[in-house]
């Protein structure tokens, strides 16, 4: 079998699709619900919340996209399910980019559309029950392009936890990642404290420390912070994507 085939994609983007969508449907319609019911309650105290609604379209975004990484791979929760799941005739690598492409390239699009129709709806509502201005909704901004990249690797953890986990795999890659993040920024932190300081010698002939233009240091203009940054902005999402495909072929053998 090849590892690719464009006709097995769109067969396997469809059964995902129709199989989830009532559960996706649900969940898109409890975020605009929520929505809905903090913009009541801000129109009647100010309206703050009415001139914020590409802030309120990127947390939204950022969260509901993490949700549904982590619900990737629904048919590895129960062993039935997994078994035909397995057996379907499409390479691991197939597999896998559906998961990849479903949860970021169509939920983003899915859940821009979502949110600008509500907003629509949103717009008439608030002009027949308030006199304030009502902000606009425009996605193309340099601030949600940024949440999008972010929010893709940040999924890249959430989509290698859902092929890994058997339950609730939000929560246990959350929990994975906290843990991990507090050892990593520890040690972040101590590189960094000692990586800036130098050897002074004073007038009695003793070696210490002393902090060399301490307060313009910063972690990202240290060596160490520059490896960090190109860690996780170009290589964390490439190597959990290799786990998640590893973690299918593991389940598959």
């Amino acid at each position: 079998m090849k590892n690719f085939c464009i006709k097995r994609i769109i067969l396997l983007i469809k059964k995902e699709f129709f199989e989830n969508l009532k559960i996706v449907g649900i969940g898109f319609a409890s975020i605009i619900g929520l929505i809905f019911v903090i913009l009541m309650i801000s129109g009647y105290n100010g309206g703050l919340m009415w001139q914020h609604f590409n802030e309120i379209f990127n947390t939204t975004l950022l969260l509901s996209g993490i949700a549904i990484a982590g619900m990737a791979f629904a048919d590895f929760r129960k062993k039935e399910r997994t078994i035909t799941y397995i057996n379907l005739p499409a390479s691991h690598f197939e597999k896998s980019f559906t998961q990849l492409f479903l949860t970021s390239v169509g939920f983003v699009i899915s859940f821009t559309a979502v949110f600008y129709i509500s907003y629509l709806m949103f717009l008439g509502l608030g002009k027949m029950l308030f006199t304030f201005d009502i902000g606009t909704f425009n996605p193309f901004n340099e601030a949600t392009y940024k949440i999008v990249f972010n929010l893709i690797v940040i999924q890249s953890l959430f989509l290698a936890g859902a092929s890994y986990f058997k339950k609730v795999p939000v929560f246990f890659t959350g929990l994975y990642i906290f843990i991990f993040g507090l050892i990593f920024m520890s040690i972040v932190g101590v590189m960094a404290y000692y990586l800036s300081k130098s050897f002074a010698i004073p007038g009695n002939g003793s070696i210490m420390f002393s902090s060399v233009n301490a307060n313009n240091i910063t972690i990202d203009k240290l060596w160490t912070g520059k490896i960090i940054d190109i860690f996780l902005t170009y290589l964390l999402a490439p190597i959990f994507w290799a786990i998640t495909y590893f973690n299918v072929k593991e389940k598959e053998v």
